[in-house]
């Protein structure tokens, strides 16, 4: 069981840095009820709570803003009376995301400099998916339909590798 000092810091600093995000996914969970939407944010952050208890000693190095949206999403989805199953965390997984915490930073650094030259609507659209929004709750976001979603992130894609060249001459 992870010591509670340990926990609360792990706690609110994952709320310091995913507390936005949570709120968001609960909005659009809740197609917009507020009422509904805090009661959403309550229960994520008991599943999020109890998460840091049944993980015990392995709540170093893993917690992230994955981490933090795959409980979000297990937690609406049980609020909505879906079927979640739970998969453990184990050494090998936690070895396997340290591991492709390094080769993520370079990719994230690469990404945040071609972000600068992204116009609004491509950097709101790639804040969007950062923060693991699907094509659905994207679409809503940017009141456009799904099927709009996804041509815009193949010409961002697109967008950001011609970025990518002319910096690099690649």
């Amino acid at each position: 069981m992870v010591d509670n000092m340990d926990k609360m810091q792990v706690f609110e600093q994952l709320l310091a840095e995913y507390d936005g995000t949570i709120k968001r996914r609960c909005f659009l969970w809740s197609k917009g009820d507020e009422e509904q939407g805090k009661d959403a944010y309550q229960e994520v952050l008991q599943v999020i709570w109890k998460q840091l208890d049944d993980e015990g000693e392995n709540h170093d190095g893993f917690k992230g803003r994955l981490w933090v949206i795959n409980q979000t999403r297990r937690a609406l989805q049980a609020c909505s009376g879906k079927y979640v199953k739970g998969y453990p965390i184990t050494d090998s997984h936690i070895n396997t995301l340290v591991e492709a915490n390094a080769t993520e930073r370079s990719a994230l650094e690469t990404i945040n400099e071609l972000y600068e030259y992204l116009d609004h609507d491509e950097k709101q659209l790639l804040k969007y998916i950062e923060e693991g929004y699907d094509n659905k709750d994207i679409a809503i976001l940017m009141n456009v339909t799904p099927n709009a979603i996804n041509q815009r992130k193949h010409r961002l894609i697109i967008r950001m590798r011609e970025i990518y060249k002319q910096l690099y001459k690649r």
